[in-house]
């Protein structure tokens, strides 16, 4: 995890330049295609839940970041910083940019389909795409740990088996191409992430984590069962809607 930091950290400097550039153009050329902007879409908020969930979603590397920590015991402080500046960094952006231009936003594939062909528009979707790049082995780690240490292909002195790194990389490779494809061949690529947040990650940061706690704490409160009957019941709800109006979305874009 530490050999990933360097990756990590000229990913999101990549990402930050993009970001900063697609606000700034988007305050700045905003009249050019100014269409009537809502407040709020109530009817759309299920959608909103299952991309929000899977931006913020991040339990996999949890554990493997606290482990890498040169000081542990700063773990939480440092997690809840991030999560706040997360929140005003995604909020700001969204806004920014959807105030700008509302509703002529929704035909788009992407964000960056708002700037206009120059070689600049070009540097910022290779920074972003460079910053996917440098951000996907991080995001994978936990799940390539998880699969060789189901398949037994872990290094050990009872292991010196010289073709160990090759059946890793094949399988790394194989599972990338995978993601690939299915990112490729997804018409809606937002309601598939959607979807994804709505299943898996909201199991992932609300339904799993209180069942464990009802399950470890044997002594609770009345208000901690109100508390976790009350999230595991929301991310039901949430979950169901969420991802019936993003499949109907998405079949609907076939």
């Amino acid at each position: 995890m530490k050999s990933l930091a360097l990756t990590s950290i000229l990913g999101e400097i990549a990402l930050a330049f993009g970001v900063v550039y697609i606000m700034g153009y988007s305050f700045f050329h905003s009249s050019e295609t100014r269409e009537p902007t809502s407040l709020a879409i109530y009817s759309t908020f299920p959608v909103l839940f299952g991309t929000a969930v899977s931006a913020f979603e991040g339990i996999g590397v949890i554990i493997p970041i606290h482990d890498s920590m040169r000081h542990p015991q700063e773990f939480r402080k440092t997690l809840s910083v991030n999560y706040i500046i997360c929140f005003f960094v995604y909020c700001g952006f969204g806004l920014s940019v959807y105030l700008a231009y509302g509703s002529f936003l929704r035909p788009l594939p992407t964000i960056t389909a708002i700037l206009p062909p120059t070689i600049l528009t070009a540097v910022v979707k290779l920074s972003i795409s460079f910053a996917l790049l440098c951000s996907y082995p991080i995001q994978m780690f936990t799940v390539f740990e998880i699969l060789e240490n189901e398949l037994g292909w872990v290094s050990s002195e009872s292991r010196a088996d010289k073709y160990l790194d090759i059946e890793r990389n094949m399988m790394r490779a194989f599972v990338v191409t995978i993601a690939s494809g299915l990112a490729v061949l997804v018409p809606n690529f937002q309601n598939f992430m959607g979807l994804v947040g709505a299943v898996g990650c909201s199991m992932l940061g609300f339904t799993l984590p209180a069942l464990f706690y009802w399950n470890v704490c044997p002594v609770r409160s009345i208000s901690v069962k109100i508390g976790c009957c009350s999230i595991i019941i929301f991310s039901f709800v949430t979950m169901i809607l969420s991802s019936y109006l993003n499949l109907v979305q998405l079949f609907g874009s076939l």
